[in-house]
């Protein structure tokens, strides 16, 4: 299903061969329901161990910035025709306030709200480029695609 020309279905399926063990740097998401529209304005959580900044350095730790969720219609206004293509299967959320944003190798990493899983890191120019929102992968539009791999 993933395009590598799109980006779309930009979300990865592990199956552990081992249980993991719960504490204090490892802990559960849950999964959103199906077809869920967050409203605009939604703060959400973004983690990572991706750059601090554009062309900047490698966090030692943990990285997570809280920051707006904002509509498909405003973020293809945002990109207006350049690479990205947003699909309902796509998120957006603009930078936070101070520049803080997901970068390079960020991607795969969550996007929570309130300890839903509502999107995984995808796609963008720069970061924490008020021009252009981050792209993530709409996880309540593909549960019906995470149901059809897992069986759950």
């Amino acid at each position: 299903m993933y395009n590598e020309t799109t980006l779309d279905y930009d979300i990865s399926i592990l199956r552990l061969d081992e249980d993991l063990v719960f504490g204090r740097t490892i802990g559960p998401v849950s999964l959103p329901p199906p077809n869920v529209v967050l409203p605009a304005g939604t703060m959400a959580t973004v983690a990572g161990w991706g750059d601090l900044s554009d062309g900047g350095v490698i966090p030692t730790q943990l990285q997570a910035v809280t920051i707006p969720i904002i509509s498909n219609e405003e973020c293809i206004r945002h990109y207006n025709g350049t690479f990205a293509l947003i699909s309902d299967r796509s998120l957006c959320a603009l930078y936070a306030p101070g520049g803080r944003d997901a970068c390079r190798g960020d991607s795969g990493g969550p996007l929570t709200v309130n300890g839903v899983l509502y999107g995984v890191v995808s796609q963008g120019i720069g970061c924490a480029d008020p021009r252009y929102p981050g792209i993530y992968a709409n996880v309540s539009n593909l549960r019906s695609f995470i149901e059809d791999v897992t069986g759950l």
